[in-house]
């Protein structure tokens, strides 16, 4: 990025390249810094020419919105700015509005929201207090920052597409990445049980869903959200699909992303344990086996996704880093 930058600069800055170069180098940015947890250096500035997102769209994102901000701790204004944001990019792949939206519109909110939110995560890594200091509502709002991330960049990955960016997010390392910061987050004081403590447990489904819906079918990361997913049911004493749906949808949703994925998630959690080898423990988690392996530090994590998925380094038990 350092010689994108410095052409940037050679030119005049970002105002003075066209639409299309600037939104690649947003793109760039946010490729690169995302797993590093920096902030991109440019803010997104909307294109002129573009037309905003209906205004009916933007009252019902809005009222949405508000029944999320319910179910969480007291959000400052960056939160407030994802949630509704995340609203309208999930009202735009809805049927009554997907042909009354320009895709320049869909770009306008996902780009600065994208910026936004990397900043909000950035802070949060920088953030010096000690893990036990934070208060549970920090650790709750760090957590939805995560789960958010991933799903706007696979459950809302029609706006990339619509943006001119396909699906390069949804099944690229990053991905991988940001399931394992999840699952770091959620385990956080896992054991004291701070999400029923601070009576946001439907908050708490709601991003165990998204991991779960994000992972891969088979894969260790969906079997670890799907068996908490399994607890939390019976601790709120969902007793059928169409309640374990209705709390997801107060939060962001879609049907293209989410219909599906809750009808098999709820039949995985509702049945029988999936059962364990002798050799196994009951709080094994792929989180806490890499972690054993690379430690606490997250750049390790990365480096490890980075060789062992771009690379084609299959072998977690091979990998050194």
């Amino acid at each position: 990025m350092d010689a994108v930058y410095r052409l940037v600069e050679r030119r005049g800055g970002m105002s003075k390249l066209g639409d299309l170069a600037q939104r690649a180098i947003h793109w760039n940015e946010f490729y690169v810094r995302a797993p590093i947890l920096q902030e991109p250096r440019y803010p997104y500035v909307p294109l002129k020419r573009a037309t905003a997102l209906p205004s009916a769209l933007r009252e019902e994102a809005a009222e949405l919105a508000s029944h999320t901000r319910a179910k969480l701790p007291v959000c400052d204004a960056p939160v407030l700015r994802l949630l509704d944001g995340l609203h309208q990019l999930s009202l735009t792949a809805e049927m009554k509005w997907k042909s009354r939206v320009v895709s320049s519109a869909i770009g306008n909110v996902m780009y600065p929201l994208e910026y936004d939110l990397q900043v909000l995560m950035a802070e949060q890594a920088n953030d010096t207090s000690d893990q036990e200091e934070l208060s549970d509502s920090t650790l709750i709002l760090n957590a939805l920052a995560i789960a958010s991330q991933i799903f706007l960049w696979v459950a809302l990955r029609h706006g990339w597409v619509r943006c001119g960016l396909l699906e390069l997010f949804a099944r690229s390392p990053l991905h991988d990445i940001y399931l394992l910061m999840l699952m770091r987050a959620l385990e956080k004081r896992e054991a004291g049980m701070v999400w029923m403590r601070e009576r946001y447990p439907n908050a708490l489904v709601w991003m165990l869903f998204v991991g779960a819906a994000s992972g891969f079918p088979d894969g260790p990361e969906r079997v670890w959200f799907v068996e908490r997913l399994r607890v939390m049911i019976g601790l709120t004493h969902l007793g059928r699909a169409e309640d374990f749906e209705e709390i997801l949808r107060l939060f962001p949703w879609t049907d293209d992303f989410c219909k599906t994925a809750c009808a098999n998630i709820w039949l995985e959690a509702t049945t029988s344990a999936t059962p364990r080898g002798d050799g196994d423990s009951e709080n094994t988690s792929p989180a806490l086996s890499w972690r054993s392996r690379y430690g606490e530090d997250s750049s390790s994590w990365v480096k490890y996704f980075l060789c062992s998925r771009c690379f084609g380094i299959g072998n977690p038990g091979i990998v050194e880093v």
